[in-house]
Parts: C-alpha cells; sequence; structure tokens
C-alpha cells in the first residue's frame, strides 16, 4: 500500500545523491578550471550539471506533491473534527494517497448518513411524543365536557323533578280542598305519585 510513498522517499534519496554529486561535480569542475583539462572532460561535466538539475527539479517537484496531499487530507480531517460533514478531498491520483483520500471521504458520508439517520429517528420519536401528548390533552377535555354535562344533566333533572312534585302537591292540595267543600276531585293523581306526594308534604311540613 506504501509503495508510492516508498517510491518518493526514493526520490528524495536520489535527490540527496545528487545534490552530493553535484558538489563532487563542481569541485571536480573547480579543478578542471585550475589545471585545464581536455574539452570533452568539460562537456562531461556540463551533462552532468544538468542531469544534476534535472534531478533536483523532479525530486522538488515529488516532495510538494506528497507534501500537498498530506496537507489536504489534514485540512478535511479537522474541518469533519468541526462538524462539517460535507468536506471532500480531490482525488488526483490513484497511489496510496489518492486511496486514503476516498476512504476518507467514504467515511464522511458514511458518518453524515448515520447522523442524518439518528436524527430522523429522534425526530420521529419526539413527533411520537409530542401526538401522545396532544391525545391525552383531548382525552382529559373531553373528559372535561362529559363530566360538566353529566352535572347540568343532573341539575336539569332536579329542577324538573322538583317542579313536578310541585304541581303534584299543588293538585294534591286542590283536591283536598275540593273534598272539603264537597265536590268531587278536580285532578287524578296515581296512588304512587299520592303517596309520594305526601310523603314530599310531611317531609315539607316536618321542616317548616
Amino acid at each position: 500500500m506504501f509503495r508510492s510513498i516508498r517510491s518518493r522517499l526514493a526520490a528524495v534519496f536520489v535527490l540527496l545523491s545528487a545534490l552530493i554529486i553535484g558538489l563532487a561535480v563542481l569541485g571536480i569542475a573547480i579543478v578542471i578550471r585550475i589545471t585545464e583539462l581536455p574539452y570533452k572532460l568539460t562537456v562531461m561535466i556540463g551533462y552532468a550539471t544538468i542531469v544534476f538539475a534535472i534531478v533536483i527539479s523532479v525530486g522538488d517537484f515529488l516532495a510538494r506533491s506528497l507534501t500537498s496531499s498530506i496537507r489536504r487530507l489534514r485540512d478535511a480531517a479537522q474541518a469533519v473534527g468541526r462538524g462539517d460533514l460535507n468536506t471532500r478531498i480531490v482525488v488526483v491520483s490513484r497511489d496510496e494517497v489518492g486511496q486514503l483520500a476516498m476512504s476518507f471521504n467514504k467515511m464522511a458520508a458514511d458518518l453524515k448518513g448515520l447522523l442524518e439517520r439518528e436524527k430522523a429517528l429522534t425526530q420521529k420519536a419526539l413527533q411520537g411524543a409530542q401526538e401522545e401528548k396532544e391525545r391525552a390533552e383531548e382525552l382529559d377535555t373531553a373528559y372535561s365536557d362529559l363530566e360538566e354535562k353529566q352535572k347540568r344533566l343532573e341539575r336539569f333533572f332536579r329542577v324538573t323533578v322538583d317542579r313536578e312534585m310541585e304541581m303534584i302537591k299543588l293538585k294534591m292540595e286542590i283536591n283536598t280542598l275540593a273534598g272539603q267543600l264537597g265536590q268531587p276531585r278536580r285532578y287524578e293523581v296515581p296512588d304512587k305519585v299520592s303517596a309520594a306526594g305526601g310523603t314530599l308534604r310531611l317531609k315539607m311540613e316536618d321542616g317548616a
């Protein structure tokens, strides 16, 4: 997996080697200048200097590329650590650094999906709890309304019964007065109701 990094490290090693070689060539050039060696040897030293410059350029490019890739990975990891799960790394190579970038992108996407699912489940649970609370409040309201209607019905029934008993009492008194005057009964009152009326009258008289 780390083959490309090893190759880049090898390139850096080559760069250092080339630097040493270049210094040696430079020393040789100085010697040639002083001792006035033949032209061919001077040309060879020139070629060696060009190769040395090329090696330096390639090594510097590889080192900068590796450093830039690592810096992008670091910045992306810090962004995700701050909560920015939309952060992605642009994959520019297929080496192990590129594979690491793809793995990082997949990890960030999976983490974002996991958090979104957890958020949806939490929202659903909160919504269910709110619905349960609303249903409980509706039941409490319905029970209170039913209890109030029952109380009203009891009051209405009590008032109606009281009025009916007053009417029966009045009829019974009229019938009693008519009997004392030797007249027939004016109203027909059932025996059970009469007894109830008599009981009511007795209770009222006792209360008086």
